[in-house]
């Protein structure tokens, strides 16, 4: 079991999708399926099969963290945590390139708040909540052409 933790842009779905899912990890994530109860659900159901899973959520904090470790540990597998090493204002610069390019239909628009909700509520995971082992994921930006590069680029936070 992978919990990912970082804010709102931070990169948790692409390296989630780009390279979780493609090794067979189940993508858990509260957008799509609403409430952290079902996540936690959709995660014992995924375990209990013998799936790899990843938790793309923000995860924040210890609270949010330790639903996903008991499952772990209740199925008897290891978890780790990876944390996504960009800085709260680069995260977001992404969130809006994202939102002047995206085409999904289904996207919802972050706002600002959402990013001081996780800054007031973060606190840096430790093993000492159980974690077999935390990483930290440098962020690499992933463009679909050369216009979504050039206009990334631009500086659009000072």
């Amino acid at each position: 079991l992978i919990v990912m933790v970082g804010s709102p842009g931070s990169g948790k779905t692409t390296f989630a999708k780009e390279y979780l899912v493609p090794k067979g990890y189940t993508r858990i994530n509260r957008d799509t399926l609403g409430t952290w109860q079902k996540c936690v659900s959709a995660c014992r159901a995924a375990l209990s099969q013998g799936k790899h899973v990843v938790v793309d959520n923000t995860n924040p904090d210890q609270e949010s963290r330790k639903r996903y470790i008991e499952c772990a540990k209740h199925a008897k597998v290891p978890v780790r945590c990876f944390v996504m090493d960009i800085s709260l204002e680069h995260a977001k610069h992404n969130n809006a390139v994202r939102e002047m390019t995206n085409t999904d239909s289904s996207y919802k628009n972050v706002g600002f708040m959402a990013f001081n909700s996780y800054k007031s509520s973060y606190k840096e995971p430790s093993v000492s909540e159980g974690f077999d082992e935390i990483l930290k994921i440098h962020f690499k930006a992933v463009f679909k052409n050369q216009e979504t590069r050039d206009l990334y680029m631009q500086c659009l936070h000072t």
